[in-house]
């Protein structure tokens, strides 16, 4: 699959990671706008992907959001 997509087994890795987020959360970046995803990193969201739990997942993600920029 890496090879399909001219990147790198990691890089594969570190996406697929992103399918760990909750519907909701992945539904919010689908939709997000450029404007606001500069608040919101790749590296935060795998971070948040690693907790098992949708709700602390949404419960991080809202307290990232709320942070001072």
């Amino acid at each position: 699959m890496a090879r399909l997509g001219h990147i790198s087994p990691a890089r594969l890795t570190q996406l697929m990671a992103l399918l760990h987020l909750s519907p909701a959360i992945q539904e919010y970046v689908l939709f997000l706008s450029a404007a606001d995803a500069r608040f919101i990193s790749e590296l935060q969201l795998r971070k948040i992907a690693r907790e098992p739990h949708w709700g602390r997942q949404r419960f991080t993600l809202e307290r990232l959001l709320k942070a001072p920029h």
